[in-house]
């Protein structure tokens, strides 16, 4: 049962991640209004729109999260289903993972931050915060195939 309820919220908060997102691409002046003085140029939308790669994002998430409603009634298209979420959104969370060690520690970003501190807590927050998110993720999917014996 607690496999069951951990995928549905685990389903919901990536909704709500890509809701978030989408929101953030779609508001006016991309969140510049929230930016320090002076405020920055609106930069005009790109040539293409990626339509496809979003189309394909919100699918597996939307099928993910009606297969995680499924599940409580303990239906095999719903284990497929949430297995298929659960692991697309561990590959995500592991490429995010490999790109953020290559950006983080095999450039300089350094001075875009008021002092390496700053940019020292920043990186443990933002590791610690996707490590929880992919260990989360690791255990849904553990759970899942643990408890498929459970299915009709």
């Amino acid at each position: 049962m607690l496999t069951r309820i951990s995928n549905l919220v685990l389903a919901s908060l990536f909704l709500l991640l890509v809701l978030f997102i989408a929101l953030a691409m779609n508001w006016p002046d991309n969140w510049g209004l929230l930016s320090p003085p002076p405020h920055p140029l609106v930069d005009p939308r790109p040539f293409y729109n990626p339509v496809v790669a979003w189309t394909i994002c919100v699918s597996v998430i939307w099928v993910w999260v009606v297969s995680s409603v499924f599940l409580f009634a303990r239906r095999r298209f719903a284990w497929f289903g949430s297995l298929f979420g659960v692991g697309s959104a561990i590959c995500l969370l592991m490429g995010i993972l490999i790109e953020a060690v290559w950006k983080g520690f095999f450039s300089s970003r350094t001075e875009e931050y008021s002092s390496f501190a700053a940019y020292a807590i920043g990186m443990i927050f933002g590791f610690g915060f996707l490590i929880s998110w992919l260990t989360f993720s690791i255990a849904v999917f553990i759970g899942l195939i643990k408890n498929r014996r459970e299915l009709v």
